[in-house]
Parts: structure tokens; sequence; C-alpha cells
């Protein structure tokens, strides 16, 4: 195995090792599991969407969300 596989797996498993804790916190404090991953989703968005703009312009591509089908977006 490659060093850059295992320093992968190594870093997805500490980033997992903090994740897990962080959302079982937020939902004891919501009382609410599904509603404690709100906030983390928010979290994503607000940083696609600046990593997005800071790219370039990217108005064409926001555009297109809009024709999407629904059933992709429901998973």
């Amino acid at each position: 195995m490659s060093p850059q596989l295992i320093l992968l797996g190594l870093f997805l498993g500490a980033m997992m090792s903090i994740y897990m804790p962080m959302i079982a916190q937020t939902a004891r404090l919501l009382g609410s599991g599904a509603l404690a991953n709100v906030p983390f989703f928010f979290i994503a968005f607000v940083t696609s969407v600046g990593i997005a703009f800071a790219t370039g312009s990217r108005a064409g591509d926001f555009a297109r969300i809009a024709n999407l089908p629904l059933v992709p977006l429901t998973a």
C-alpha cells in the first residue's frame, strides 16, 4: 500500500474521531439526532459556496442548479 493511502486513512480516521463526538454533543444539545447534522451541512454549504466564488465566476454553474431534477436531491 502506498504511503499516500496510509496517510489518507490516518487522516480520515482522525477526522471521524473528532466528527462523531461533535455530532453526538450537538444531538444531545438539540435533543434530536437527525437535527444534529443541520449545522454541519450548513457549514459545508457555506464553505462550498465560498470555495466556488474564490476560484472564479461561477454564476453559470449556480444557475444550472435550478434545473436539477428533484430525485437526485432526495438522496
